[in-house]
């Protein structure tokens, strides 16, 4: 995401729309965006079209371009500045550009070794880059030109905060624990850092720079993916988001009574906890969401309750009485909540998730919802929400329920603005005279991309026996539809088989998909006969690769 936060379509459709409430601001955008082009003075006009390059093609080595984003070039470059005192937001940054040497004519690359070799950069030793404070530089950022406002509409005199990831890291008993936002999102591995050395070393940041948006990285792969000759990359990157969504980010309980009877009132009690070292989620707000999903079946299918159901066929969120949505929603003390972020100036509501140890601060704090608070006076990194369902008379045992964690890159609502408030007429960096907005590409490419569905992260069910369960027989007969029966180790490490029936001689195909919905294998693909089958999973893919760890759909 970071080597292509210049191509993102969702970002330059928002850049348009900011453009328009306030033009020119999308220069604040493009320096955290696009740094060459920043630095470079292409980031005026304010909408990217003085920018070298094109978006579907690679930077040229020497005269590079501005499309590719955060580089190598611009991250080794920075520095703490002469007083040794770094910025903390608003992409804010100093850069070295050195003096050249005839031996070596580029400027110093600084990075976190005090023994790298030179080869083709004069290094220079860099605690800095090992630091958060290094990320903070475009983690950090709050709107130069409107101040936050409190519930009376009072000027706090505080910038408004857009997004504060880093102020969220520094605020929580991460710092103190020694874990940085590189320790998670570039995690050291044995091997040979970026220099000519004789010995591996033990441990060398792996420069995956992984977050959450698998989704985005899907668009821009079907995007740019061919003519970037990337579609291996932009593969890895949305499997090593999906590790991050679905194994280091939440914990999900859910507490349930394991008897109960016909008439009785069960309550459910369900715990999410943030394992991450900032809010959950975090980052960008707008359309950003992550909810629970309860679903409440008999031992027949019969739904007796459900919360939180999401609509593919329409890409809908279905509000509910119970619905638990964590979310940032930002708007105007005068408007009340919309999108138009660089006017906004009221957090409405903030109900995400804090990291452990969090100590908040007035442009921090959650909004709209309270958090428990600890003896050592941090608030709790977990959230309790309770729901309650009555047993109808006749219904059969075992009650199952099924509660699941999902998120959300962005809301049909958020691109539904993007398309209808974009005004600026067709995108500057297309060279067709006649092309779409950005706005209509974004909500085109969010169309084709199966609209941005939500990504399970985790979930799990529990059983409700009844008492008293109406007495009945049942034969089951042969089932007419093709039918999963189980599956034998779910979840497994190693291997896995799952058992499924075919009603009358037919072609059958048996396959695997992740959660953004691509195929990750094809377990059967052949003509079966009236029976019970088997079929084996070892977890790797069609081409023989280790799949990611996570969850998958079986489709039969």
């Amino acid at each position: 995401m970071m080597a292509n936060a210049a191509r993102d379509p969702m970002f330059w459709a928002a850049v348009d729309i900011a453009n328009q409430d306030t033009p020119g601001v999308g220069e604040f955008c493009i320096r955290c965006h696009s740094p060459r082009a920043w630095l470079s003075g292409r980031s005026l006009p304010a909408d990217g079209s003085a920018f070298v390059g094109s978006p579907d093609l690679p930077g040229d080595f020497k005269t590079g371009s501005d499309f590719e984003g955060v580089d190598c070039h611009f991250c080794h470059r920075m520095y703490e500045g002469e007083a040794g005192t770094p910025f903390r937001q608003n992409g804010q940054y100093w850069v070295d550009d050195g003096t050249p040497t005839q031996e070596i004519p580029g400027p110093p690359m600084r990075g976190p070794y005090d023994d790298a070799q030179p080869e083709w950069h004069r290094p220079l030793y860099s605690p800095y880059h090992r630091s958060s404070e290094f990320c903070a530089v475009c983690h950090n950022v709050r709107n130069p030109l409107v101040n936050l406002r409190d519930e009376t509409g009072a000027d706090t005199g505080l910038l408004f905060p857009e997004q504060l990831t880093y102020d969220e890291w520094a605020q929580s008993r991460f710092p103190a624990d020694g874990i940085e936002c590189q320790t998670c999102h570039m995690p050291a591995v044995a091997g040979r850092a970026c220099a000519v050395i004789e010995l591996p070393r033990e441990e060398v940041p792996q420069h995956h720079l992984s977050g959450a948006n698998a989704w985005m990285s899907t668009v821009l792969m079907n995007l740019y993916g061919n003519s970037l000759r990337r579609n291996r990359s932009f593969d890895s990157a949305i499997n090593l988001a999906l590790d991050m969504l679905q194994n280091q980010s939440a914990d999900l309980r859910v507490n349930v009574p394991s008897r109960a009877a016909a008439g009785d009132t069960v309550d459910a009690n369900v715990v999410v906890t943030n394992l991450t070292g900032h809010k959950l989620p975090t980052g960008y707000p707008e359309g950003r969401r992550m909810w629970l999903h309860v679903l409440v079946k008999d031992a027949l299918g019969t739904t007796l309750f459900e919360s939180g159901r999401y609509d593919d066929a329409t890409a809908d969120l279905i509000e509910d009485a119970e619905i638990k949505i964590y979310e940032t929603l930002h708007g105007t003390h005068e408007g009340g909540e919309g999108f138009h972020l660089v006017l906004n100036d009221r957090i409405l509501k903030d109900n995400r998730i804090p990291p452990a140890g969090f100590r908040p601060d007035a442009s921090t704090a959650p909004v709209g919802i309270t958090f428990e608070t600890l003896p050592d006076g941090s608030l709790a990194n977990w959230d309790r929400t309770g729901y309650a369902f009555t047993i109808p008379e006749g219904t059969y045992s075992p009650i199952s329920v099924t509660v699941s964690l999902r998120y959300q890159t962005t809301s049909k609502e958020y691109i539904e603005f993007l398309r209808d408030e974009n005004v600026t007429g067709p995108d500057p960096q297309d060279p067709d005279p006649a092309a779409p907005s950005r706005g209509e590409k974004m909500y085109s490419a969010w169309d084709d991309n199966d609209r941005c569905p939500p990504i399970l992260m985790k979930t799990t069910t529990r059983y409700v026996r009844l008492d008293r369960p109406p007495l009945v027989s049942v034969v089951a007969p042969d089932p007419v539809a093709p039918l999963i029966r189980n599956i034998s180790r779910n979840p497994f490490r190693e291997r896995t088989a799952m058992g499924f029936w075919t009603p009358s001689r037919s072609r059958v195909r048996l396959a695997l998909y992740d959660v953004t919905g691509r195929r990750v294998r094809t377990l059967v693909n052949g003509d079966l006969g009236r029976d019970w089958h088997r079929a084996e999973w070892d977890g790797s893919d069609d081409h023989g690769r280790a799949a990611a760890t996570g969850s998958y759909f079986l489709r039969l």
